[in-house]
């Protein structure tokens, strides 16, 4: 993260107001790292939480197990 503060200090380095102080900067970019770097985390959450959700929801195996067991009794039917 630090390695982040300071590239994008390095790309804006031109635009920086150099006789301001230099902390503000370094405290808001290390704000804004922290807060994005929290919400991709919190997105992998949510996701990881929806998928097992739809997982225990939809139950695959068992669906997989019912769809086996159909085409077997199918199979049954129609070659004796």
């Amino acid at each position: 993260m630090i390695a982040d503060v300071f590239l994008i200090l390095w790309k804006n380095k031109n635009k920086l107001d150099r006789k301001a102080m230099f902390s503000p900067y370094i405290a808001g970019i290390t704000k804004r790292i922290i807060y994005k770097k929290y919400r991709e985390l919190n997105k992998m959450s949510e996701i990881s939480q929806y998928e097992d959700e739809m997982i225990s929801q939809f139950n695959v195996d068992t669906i997989v197990e019912q769809k086996e067991i159909i085409q077997e009794n199918i199979a049954i039917e129609n070659y004796g």
